[in-house]
């Protein structure tokens, strides 16, 4: 879960800062070689409301047989019936819920769950005549079965959430007995003594075997999706009625000590706002998510350009081009190669620097061929007075904008670097920040994202946003490649 809360903080990062990069001047670029020199783990705080997990559940739901296994449950006998040893398969829900409670506990429920016990032996032994027995097999097919899980989280030493069921309350539905066997005659008695059994013993077993077998598999699964991510935890969940604040560090990258101390992480006061999922970051911890982002390639973007546009059009212009892949698209691909950079300027207003940056325009074909008809090294720094997200609207507001060029490599002729980024200047400051600054209401984002709040205030990052947008970011982050560099 805790894994869920980071992801849709760093993706909402890159999309919220990615209309600022643009490129950056060599002034900046010995500040962030300066500042990378000691990276230091970031304040971050998070709340998380009971809605916030619904976007979860269907990806809880669809996995759920493969999270569990197949559960055994030992010898069971009452009366005359004795049962070997059980075997649950193909365990399903139909929903779940997942609750804060006043008692710092998260609840649980899962409803109309199925299972099968294709195949368990059982011995009969008739109660007039002890010396008389009949042996068979049972297949039974459980519906309508509900279940409830206690848990408890609390925070390790090594930083890292420990997640541990503390209870478990089953609800046996309809089950559903098919029995071969031979010399009994009593089968209706039997089948109701295997239904007695399942409801009695076997249902207190699994009470007693889900805790057992499911906090490993917990524990395992949870520290390797939290270790592959820059966070510590400080402190024990805040968990209150329909609602968990947790405080924790963003470590410079995955491999930073987990051990953090407390002085070293700065608490942030800022209010959480009204959203079911809500962080609050410093602007170094901002800055360490850049940093992974970066090293997972999260921040390299590439936009097809419409095919009406094609190849085609360049023939009369550059004809040796065309031929290397005449009938091929173009599209944008924009790659970083060094860590982006937020710098708190105080008021609300900071500077976001990025250098060695790569715009690329290429022709590509569906057959896999690629040319790269123009390459373009790119630093830039923007200075900003404010930026905001409510809704689908952004507010953006520019101090000044500088850009550098390079041209790294070109089969459309050579570029005067010094004219063409004087151009580029001439066309930020008289037309771009102008602009910018010339729409107070901000503007209008092409998709719908509402319930999303993004502010920029002194010291500090505020993320909220509802369920949809969670869902709508998750769908995002799922379509990205999951690519950690090595020695990130």
């Amino acid at each position: 879960m805790p894994r869920v809360i980071i992801v849709a903080y760093v993706l909402l990062l890159s999309v919220s800062l990615s209309s600022l990069c643009r490129a950056t001047s060599e002034q900046f670029i010995r500040a962030i070689r300066n500042s990378h020199e000691s990276l230091v783990p970031g304040s971050a705080k998070v709340s998380i409301d009971d809605a916030a997990f619904l976007p979860i559940i269907p990806v809880v739901l669809k996995s759920l047989k493969n999270l569990t296994g197949n559960i055994k449950v030992p010898r069971q006998k009452i009366g005359g019936l004795e049962l070997g040893e059980a075997e649950v398969h193909n365990i399903t829900a139909g929903g779940m819920s997942i609750n804060m409670e006043e008692s710092k506990r998260v609840v649980v429920a899962v409803w109309d769950m199925s299972a099968v016990v294709p195949e368990l032996n059982f011995t009969y032994t008739y109660w007039l005549f002890q010396w008389q027995t009949c042996n068979g097999t049972a297949r039974t097919e459980v519906s309508g079965t509900n279940s409830t899980l206690y848990f408890n989280l609390t925070i390790g030493s090594d930083g890292l959430v420990n997640e541990t069921i503390k209870g478990v309350n089953i609800s046996i539905g309809d089950l559903d007995v098919t029995t071969s066997m031979s010399d009994c005659p009593s089968m209706d008695a039997i089948i109701q003594l295997i239904i007695a059994i399942f409801k009695g013993s076997i249902k207190e077993q699994l009470e007693r075997i889900v805790p057992e077998r499911m906090n490993p598999i917990l524990r395992n699964k949870t520290e390797d999706a939290l270790t592959s991510l820059p966070i510590a935890f400080m402190d024990d969940p805040n968990i209150t009625e329909g609602r968990m604040e947790l405080s924790l560090a963003i470590l410079p990258n995955a491999s930073s000590s987990r051990v953090v101390p407390p002085d070293d992480v700065v608490p942030l006061k800022q209010p959480f706002p009204d959203r079911d999922l809500a962080v609050i970051s410093s602007f170094d911890g901002a800055n360490n998510i850049l940093r992974i982002l970066r090293n997972w390639s999260l921040l390299n973007m590439t936009f097809p350009i419409p095919p009406a546009y094609n190849a085609s059009l360049i023939e009369p212009i550059y004809p040796d081009l065309y031929k290397r892949c005449s009938n091929c698209f173009f599209r944008v691909v924009c790659q970083l190669a060094n860590d982006v950079w937020v710098e708190d300027d105080g008021n609300g207003a900071f500077t976001f620097q990025m250098r060695n940056g790569t715009i690329s325009m290429a022709l590509y074909s569906g057959n896999g061929t690629s040319v790269d008809a123009l390459s373009l090294s790119v630093n830039t720094t923007a200075n900003v007075k404010k930026f905001s997200v409510f809704d689908s609207a952004v507010t953006l507001n520019l101090s000044a904008m500088s850009v550098s060029l390079d041209v790294e490599a070109s089969l459309i002729g050579d570029f005067n670097s010094t004219v063409l980024n004087s151009d580029i200047q001439w066309v930020l400051d008289v037309v771009v920040v102008p602009l910018v600054n010339a729409q107070p209401r901000g503007f209008v984002l092409p998709f719908n994202l509402t319930g999303l709040l993004f502010n920029v205030s002194t010291g500090a990052f505020t993320m909220g946003m509802n369920s949809a947008v969670i869902s709508s970011l998750l769908n995002i982050f799922v379509g990205q490649r999951w690519r950690p560099v090595s020695g990130e």
